[in-house]
């Protein structure tokens, strides 16, 4: 019997470890409305991404998923120091553009130290920045068309910076932002890069932005770090 196999998500705790098998008529009946509704566009990433990563979970949620007309460039693949093959993990970043004259020095730093949004990489895994970009300004015209160099470049995950939950107010457009980039790029999207600074959480927790904006459910991740971390990050 043909079969299909499924790569095991380390990053999702309910799925299987180690291969496993796919019947061929389950994977055969799983299609008929794709093949019947979708003609090329995102809509057909977008479902494909819902049966095969949110519903069945036969991928990865980072497996690539690149609407045609973005070729990958490079190998999301590396060597590691046997010589054997290991997936790269190549990231975008969109920041704030009231910090647009940030030098990006706590990014960097975190993804390095594998803290904040980056803490779902592990250490060791070969990651790689292919892009680094503002929003654009309110209400964020640069998230339409930046996704599309960052996947020029073999984008596979973007990640939404931090200064986009700690500003005063902090941007009311994440949820709309990771919603379109999933959608019409079928990209992943991560809230936040660097920790939360202490001070920003400090004042964040005497003010109502926060609450105004469900920020504590889109970004529960950053709010829920040791407070020595977020110090550091100060």
């Amino acid at each position: 019997m043909s079969t299909a196999r499924i790569p095991a998500n380390k990053r999702n705790p309910d799925a299987r470890e180690g291969p496993a098998l796919v019947p061929w008529p389950v994977l055969f009946f799983s299609f008929p409305r794709l093949g019947c509704t979708a003609f090329g566009d995102p809509a057909m990433v977008a479902y494909i991404r819902d049966l095969a990563v949110v519903r069945r979970r036969w991928l990865c949620g980072s497996a690539p998923c690149v609407p045609s007309g973005f070729p990958r460039r490079w190998s999301t693949h590396s060597l590691d120091r046997k010589g054997e093959s290991v997936r790269m993990t190549r990231i975008g970043i969109i920041i704030c553009a009231r910090y647009r004259d940030c030098g990006g020095g706590k990014c960097f730093r975190a993804l390095r130290e594998r803290r904040g949004g980056f803490s779902c990489y592990a250490t060791g895994e070969p990651v790689e920045i292919v892009g680094y970009s503002t929003c654009g300004g309110c209400p964020g015209g640069n998230v339409e068309y930046v996704p599309a160099e960052f996947l020029k470049n073999g984008c596979d995950v973007v990640h939404l910076a931090t200064g986009l939950v700690v500003g005063y107010p902090p941007c009311p457009h994440i949820r709309r932002f990771r919603e379109f980039l999933e959608m019409q790029f079928g990209l992943s999207v991560v809230v936040g890069t660097h920790p939360i600074p202490l001070k920003y959480f400090e004042a964040h927790s005497k003010l109502t932005f926060w609450d105004e904006t469900n920020m504590r459910d889109i970004a529960a991740h950053l709010l829920t770090e040791p407070r020595e971390v977020m110090e550091s990050y100060n």
